[in-house]
């Protein structure tokens, strides 16, 4: 009876210590995953409340499998058929491949690495001439690219040489009956080299087929292209260093909320590389004529918004202290009115808001754009924060937190 008592002691405290580490150090902690799958019992209980092995669970960890299913629903809700394009899987290995690619320094900077998967039948390109390059990269073309120690160590010695901003590393995607394998195509040079790595990459993941990887030096962000849009970016907030998932989709449906076309298309472009700028900021939409106090205002500027205007010096506008006003005539013409607004709202925050702020530590600006949300409930408030996350609101019933939507609350609660 003893034994007995002591097995069932033994059983509560294993899956006691297996909800403890999956809710805290078994997420990110790789040393000490590794520590747990060293008892045999622990293995099959983990097993068993997760749903794949734990050969799986090496080869992709427990964040980047719930990245995946993030991608799965939103490819489900938008129509992108993006695992059509690509396995499951594979998407996993690579992200998970690219965060180590960034972790890695080459003179005190950190690395960089553009990956393009192709179909079988696609023409790529020009390769690389060169021959430098070629040999530091000498991955067998007829083997499985499952990115094992040796490939990696092939591919980490090219990566050092190899400028992203020029070349990109190609694969391609081979049916083997009832098997889907990759092949390591070579490197190839972008044929626009003048052009940004965005329109570079937008080129050529241009059809339903071709799926593009790309991890920028010093960003510590992943972007995903497919179909010639920018999918989702996959990046680190560097103030609690969790990598986080935004897709574009998000706050495109946002953006049409007082916009649709190519300016809102531009809009979510630019709201995006500002947040990469780590530069905070504040972009308010209204249809009211914004009233402000003599010393709020840094510059009146009171001219249209436009495609041109958002790629080439909304960014710099941006970047000034205070917000930036953007006047909505109809749902076809916005006016950029005003850049380094001081604002001052005196409105109560609503519950919801406060609870957010608390919750994310986030600071005086999340508070006054949520306070000038509450005040100005008509308005459409972006804030972008210095470790690239966006938030936007629309009065308490639409929020999207930190590249995260809330639920919206029922009557009552």
């Amino acid at each position: 009876m003893k034994n007995e008592h002591n097995k069932s002691k033994k059983g509560e405290l294993i899956q006691q210590h297996i909800v403890e580490s999956l809710c805290d150090k078994f997420k990110e902690d790789e040393m000490h995953m590794n520590r747990l799958f060293e008892n045999d019992e622990v293995s099959s209980l983990i097993e068993k409340s997760i749903g794949f092995t734990i050969d799986e669970m090496r080869r992709i960890p427990y964040n980047i499998r719930c990245l995946l299913f993030e991608i799965e629903n939103i490819d489900r809700k938008t129509n992108q058929n993006f695992f059509e394009a690509i396995e499951y899987d594979f998407v996993g290995i690579i992200i998970r491949h690219l965060r180590d690619v960034g972790a890695q320094k080459r003179e005190s900077h950190s690395m960089g690495a553009n990956f393009i998967v192709f179909s079988e039948k696609a023409n790529i390109g020009r390769r690389s001439r060169d021959t430098l390059i070629e040999n530091s990269c000498n991955i067998n073309k007829e083997e499985e690219i499952v990115f094992s120690n040796v490939q990696r160590q092939h591919l980490y010695r090219a990566y050092r040489i190899v400028n992203p901003a020029r070349s990109f590393f190609a694969f391609k995607k081979y049916k083997k009956s009832d098997k889907t394998i990759y092949k390591f195509e070579g490197v190839y040079d972008f044929i626009d080299a003048e052009k940004s790595l965005d329109v570079k990459m937008l080129s050529l993941c241009n059809d339903a087929e071709t799926v593009g990887f790309s991890m920028e030096p010093d960003n510590n962000c992943i972007k995903v292209y497919h179909n010639y849009r920018c999918f989702f970016d996959y990046y680190i907030n560097e103030s609690s260093g969790d990598w986080r998932c935004r897709f574009r989709s998000e706050l495109e449906s946002f953006v049409r909320k007082f916009h649709d076309g190519n300016l809102g298309d531009a809009l979510v472009s630019a709201l995006i590389e500002l947040s990469y700028s780590r530069c905070g900021s504040m972009i308010i939409i209204t249809d009211s004529d914004p009233q402000f106090n003599d010393g709020d205002v840094y510059k009146e500027l009171k001219t249209p918004l436009t495609v041109d205007l958002l790629k080439e010096q909304f960014l710099d506008f941006a970047k000034d202290d205070g917000a930036v006003i953007i006047r909505r005539h109809n749902s076809k013409n916005l006016v950029l009115d005003s850049i380094g607004v001081m604002i001052n709202p005196k409105q109560n925050l609503d519950l919801r808001y406060e609870e957010l702020i608390k919750n994310t530590h986030s600071g005086s600006r999340h508070e006054k754009a949520a306070r000038h949300a509450c005040e100005n409930p008509n308005d459409y408030v972006f804030v972008i924060s210095e470790n690239k996350t966006i938030s936007f609101l629309h009065g308490t019933e639409y929020i999207f937190w930190r590249d995260k939507q809330q639920v919206p609350q029922e009557d009552g609660e």
